[in-house]
């Protein structure tokens, strides 16, 4: 009978023993930018939005994800953020590096940079700082949107960078693979776009009204654009030289 007994709890020991070492790994997501990393920006960290289902956030809070830590391999982890609502799609704020190889966001964590593997996780939004050509009657660049505390400088249509928190200035945050860098285009970043002018992101430099801007060449080019009247989308494009304008098309 005592056999029995201590094979039994035996077993139990090794099962709960094997369960603890199969448990997806606790990992923190820094929610700043360590002060010794200047590559790195705070960004907004969100569920996509055109999905129907809900993130995947577990009993204990955090969010199941499936992730790259460093060069390893794909791994199951549990993620803790600072935002975590039960039934929305903000998930708060990250340190931000850039993205990987497949054009996937990487961010710090306390195990070091993560790349989510994740589909339905986006840091940042795609396309929400565009400039556009006019002469080429086409789109140049598209940047990400969802800064948290930073703001894109215009100096010129092939000059922008991020001005962070911490003052360093980066490279603007795209949807292609690429780490952020340092780039030396944000001057005082103290410049405000003119009066009457009322971007969806945080935009600084020498931007000025664009009152003459060809609006249907802008609904052509973005047709995330057609939901606002003409006098909205006046107030969305800005002009940075004869031949570019930037738009914030959200």
């Amino acid at each position: 009978m005592m056999l029995v007994r201590s094979a039994v709890i035996m077993f139990a020991t090794t099962a709960l023993a094997a369960g603890a070492l199969g448990a997806p790994l606790r990992i923190v997501a820094h929610t700043a930018c360590a002060n010794d990393v200047t590559v790195c920006v705070e960004m907004n960290m969100h569920w996509d939005f055109a999905r129907t289902d809900k993130p995947p956030i577990g009993a204990d809070g955090m969010l199941a994800v499936r992730g790259r830590l460093g060069k390893g391999e794909v791994e199951a982890y549990r993620l803790a953020l600072s935002t975590l609502p039960s039934a929305g799609l903000d998930l708060g704020e990250v340190a931000y590096l850039g993205r990987s190889h497949d054009g996937l966001p990487v961010i710090m964590t306390d195990k070091g940079p993560l790349t989510v593997e994740t589909r339905g996780v986006h840091v940042g939004r795609g396309g929400a700082v565009v400039i556009v050509n006019t002469k080429a009657r086409g789109v140049k660049r598209y940047y990400m949107g969802g800064l948290a505390g930073a703001t894109y400088v215009i100096a010129g249509a092939s000059r922008i960078g991020v001005l962070t928190k911490r003052g360093a200035c980066l490279s603007p945050p795209m949807a292609r693979p690429g780490a952020l860098k340092t780039v030396a285009h944000c001057g005082s970043g103290a410049a405000s776009p003119a009066t009457g002018l009322a971007f969806s992101e945080p935009l600084a430099g020498a931007i000025t009204p664009a009152p003459d801007a060809d609006l249907a060449l802008i609904r052509k080019l973005l047709p995330q654009t057609a939901d606002f009247d003409d006098e909205t989308l006046r107030t969305k494009i800005g002009r940075i030289d004869k031949e570019h304008l930037v738009v914030t098309p959200w």
